[in-house]
């Protein structure tokens, strides 16, 4: 999965909710894959010595801290949502795709700011703040605070973010 995730071939997500005894499905929603963080990723142990794939790691995959505006949903309460209002969802996500975008950073940092812990309307150091978690998932990076500047502002492009004063920011989404 990291190897996918760094070849940025991370396959999109469909998430369903159902009801079982009705055999019905309550809720669907997709997470792009251009969106998903590496830091969702969670290595399992490896099979052991006697497992018949030995030395096969699987992972798991941890959505809990991601917010649900990074997800798109296409049925709701057993709805399924307007064609248009899904296609809009996804437009306004997908200029995430471009090259420029496709090192992770904007993905993670976009994680971190969409985070249910994240207040409104927060400061740099808030997003300093989780430094180490980025410090290693890109451990070749030396300047950790410019490259969060920098994606700060990539999402203050893409109108996830607005600019309130300098070092100040606020989710607009």
């Amino acid at each position: 999965m990291h190897e996918a995730f760094d070849k940025r071939e991370v396959p999109s997500l469909l998430l369903m909710s159902y009801d079982a005894d009705a055999w019905a499905v309550t809720g669907l929603s997709c997470l792009p894959g251009f969106l998903f963080p590496k830091s969702a990723i969670v290595a399992r142990k490896p099979l052991g010595p006697n497992a018949r794939r030995a030395g096969w790691q699987g992972c798991i995959l941890d959505l809990g801290n991601l917010d649900d505006r990074l997800f798109i949903p296409l049925v709701v309460k057993g709805q399924l949502r307007n064609e248009e209002l899904v296609r809009g969802d996804f437009d306004s996500l997908s200029r995430f795709r471009s090259e420029a975008l496709r090192s992770g950073w904007t993905a993670e940092v976009l994680r971190i700011v969409c985070a249910r812990s994240m207040p409104v309307q927060f400061t740099n150091e808030d997003v300093y703040a989780h430094k180490a978690v980025l410090a290693s998932l890109f451990p070749e990076n030396r300047n950790i605070e410019a490259k969060i500047r920098q994606q700060l502002q990539v999402l203050r492009d893409a109108g996830w973010i607005g600019w309130v004063a300098r070092g100040q920011w606020r989710i607009l989404r």
